[in-house]
């Protein structure tokens, strides 16, 4: 808990992944400034399963949290929830069956979301066919959470 994830640009893909792991709980970070943020990751012939995600600062990334499975692999059954999402190019992305909840979405404009936030990406298919999908926020908090910054003391 407590870590900060900065400015992981040169070589590193994401601040922090998780890939063909399951049970996992990553929270109470602040994550800036990177390719992904947070990467969740089922490989080829593997599966990402039953992690949390919540209650971080994921801030100014190309892509915030990206959840995606490789081939024959399946990434379904995590939860993201009560994090802020604040300036990153793309907020999130999704497949498979994951619930995302209570969190606070701000983009590049500055704009709060208020109503329900659609989390774009897709569904695959063992055979190879894929669709697009969509899973929602229904409800987006309305301010961001106070959540502590690394190495900073009262």
């Amino acid at each position: 808990t407590l870590n900060g994830c900065c400015n992981n640009s040169l070589g590193i893909e994401a601040g922090i992944a998780l890939v063909s792991t399951h049970d996992n709980s990553v929270h109470d970070n602040v994550i800036e400034g990177n390719i992904q943020g947070v990467l969740v990751y089922g490989e080829a012939y593997g599966s990402c399963h039953n992690n949390q995600v919540f209650h971080n600062n994921i801030i100014n990334n190309s892509k915030g949290l990206d959840i995606i499975q490789g081939q024959i692999a399946s990434t379904m059954d995590n939860q993201v929830f009560q994090n802020n999402f604040i300036g990153n190019q793309e907020q999130a992305y999704n497949c498979q069956r994951n619930v995302w909840y209570r969190n606070y979405w701000k983009g590049l404009v500055g704009v709060p979301c208020f109503f329900p936030r659609a989390i774009p990406g897709y569904w695959e298919f063992d055979i190879g066919f894929t669709i697009p999908w969509l899973v929602f926020d229904w409800t987006p908090a309305l301010r961001p959470y106070d959540i502590p910054v690394p190495g900073m003391t009262d």
